[in-house]
């Protein structure tokens, strides 16, 4: 996985949810680029877009079985489980 896709989830998984200003804030990347990440993971259906109404930032969380997934992965690399 991409070093910004798994640094954004990470993200998410810790602030439950945040704009893209504050993703791109948080991990030093550009707006567009955020942005660009953060399609991609809800292309795949690992995260959701949730609009706050004309001219408020949208705010993207992390799905719940994302959630669980990422973590059950992670915690079997650190324990180095298969």
């Amino acid at each position: 996985m991409p070093a910004a896709r798994r640094q954004t989830l990470e993200l998410l998984l810790e602030h439950e949810s945040a704009t893209t200003t504050d993703v791109a804030t948080e991990l030093g990347l550009p707006n567009p680029t955020a942005h660009r990440v953060l399609q991609d993971l809800a292309a795949h259906h690992v995260l959701a877009r949730e609009s706050q109404g004309q001219g408020k930032a949208d705010l993207w969380r992390i799905e719940p079985w994302a959630a669980d997934r990422y973590g059950e992965a992670t915690s079997s690399e650190k324990s180095g489980t298969p």
